[in-house]
C-alpha cells in the first residue's frame, strides 16, 4: 500500500496532464489558482520585494519562477482542456467548456502582453540574478570648460553616490546638465539633495524623464534647451510589477513638486499620468507652470 500510495502522491502532475481530475478542479484549482494566479502573486512579491530580502536572492527566485510560469501555465491549460473533452463526453454542458478554452487562452494572452510590456523589470531581475547588479549607474563627467556635470543614463543604484563624489573633486562647479529618461525614483531623490545642497542650477539639452525630473527640480535654476523636453507622469516603485503609484509616493512626489513651485493643476496632471506613460509639456507650459526659471534663453 505505500508504494501505491507514494507512486499516486507523486503521479500529480502527469494525472492533470491527462485530464484525469474533474473539469472544475482542473480549471479552477489547477489552472486558475496554480498556474496563473499564484505565480503571478509570487512574482510581483519578489519584484516588489517587501520583506528587504537581498537583491540578488530576490532576484534569482524571481528568474527561477518567471522560466516555469509559461511552462506551468500550458500545463495547466491543456491539461483542463483535456479534462473538459471528458467532462463534454460525459454529458457535461459544452457552454462551460467552451467558457474555460475562452478564458484560459485569454489569461495566456494578458500574460504575455504584462511581461512584455514590463521586459525592462524582466530583464533588470536577470542582470541581478547573474551579474549581482541591475545595471551600472549613469555616467557623470565633467564638461571642459569644468562648470558643468554631465549626468548621462539611468539613474540606477549608485547614481547619487557616484554624483556626490564628482561632486566633491569639482569644486567649480556650477551646474548639472541631465540626460536621462529616469530610472530609480529613490536615486533621483538623493541626487536632487545633493544638487539642492551645492545650489547648482539644471540644464537639459536632450532629454529629462521620469524621475530625472525630481533632480531637474532641484536646480537653483532651471532651463531647457530649444527642443529640448522634459517628461512626467506618476511615480511607481520601478521594479513592481504592478506600477501602481503607492499613496505615499504619491503624496511624497506631490509634496515635491509643491516645494519645487509648480503650479497646482500642473501637479495634477503629472499625478493624473499612468507611470506606464509619459506627459511632454510643451515649452510654454512649463515656463507657466513655474517647471522653468524665468529668464531662460
Amino acid at each position: 500500500m505505500v508504494p501505491e500510495q507514494s507512486i499516486d502522491r507523486h503521479s500529480f502532475f502527469r494525472k492533470h496532464w491527462l485530464g484525469e481530475y474533474s473539469f472544475p478542479r482542473s480549471f479552477w484549482l489547477h489552472t486558475i489558482l496554480l498556474s496563473w494566479f499564484t505565480p503571478i502573486l509570487a512574482l510581483s512579491l519578489l519584484s516588489l520585494n517587501p520583506w528587504h530580502l537581498p537583491g540578488r536572492a530576490a532576484s534569482t527566485a524571481f528568474v527561477a519562477l518567471f522560466v516555469i510560469f509559461y511552462p506551468l501555465l500550458w500545463w495547466g491549460m491543456f491539461g483542463a482542456s483535456r479534462a473538459g473533452k471528458l467532462y463534454a463526453e460525459k454529458g457535461g454542458r459544452r457552454i462551460w467548456v467552451t467558457a474555460a478554452t475562452i478564458a484560459s487562452t485569454l489569461l495566456l494572452m494578458d500574460s504575455l502582453y504584462f511581461f512584455l510590456g514590463r521586459s525592462n523589470i524582466v530583464m533588470e531581475h536577470i542582470r541581478m540574478a547573474f551579474t549581482g547588479k541591475y545595471g551600472p549607474a549613469a555616467s557623470i563627467s565633467v564638461t571642459r570648460d569644468g562648470t558643468d556635470l554631465l549626468l548621462s543614463g539611468e539613474l540606477r543604484e549608485g547614481s547619487a553616490q557616484a554624483f556626490a563624489l564628482a561632486i566633491s573633486k569639482s569644486p567649480s562647479v556650477m551646474g548639472v546638465i541631465l540626460d536621462s529618461k529616469g530610472g530609480l525614483f529613490r536615486e533621483a531623490d538623493l541626487l536632487a539633495k545633493s544638487i539642492s545642497q551645492h545650489g547648482l542650477d539644471t540644464y537639459v539639452e536632450g532629454e529629462c524623464s521620469s524621475a530625472c525630473t525630481i533632480a531637474f527640480l532641484a536646480g537653483t535654476r532651471r532651463c531647457i534647451a530649444e527642443g529640448a523636453r522634459l517628461g512626467f507622469h506618476a511615480a511607481s516603485y520601478q521594479r513592481d510589477l504592478s506600477r501602481k503609484t503607492s499613496q505615499n509616493a504619491a503624496d511624497y512626489e506631490r509634496n515635491l513638486y509643491i516645494q519645487a513651485g509648480l503650479s497646482a493643476t500642473f501637479i495634477d496632471t503629472i499625478m493624473k499620468t499612468p507611470n506606464l506613460s509619459v506627459w511632454y509639456p510643451s515649452h510654454r507650459e512649463l515656463r507657466e507652470a513655474g517647471v522653468t526659471s524665468p529668464g531662460c534663453p
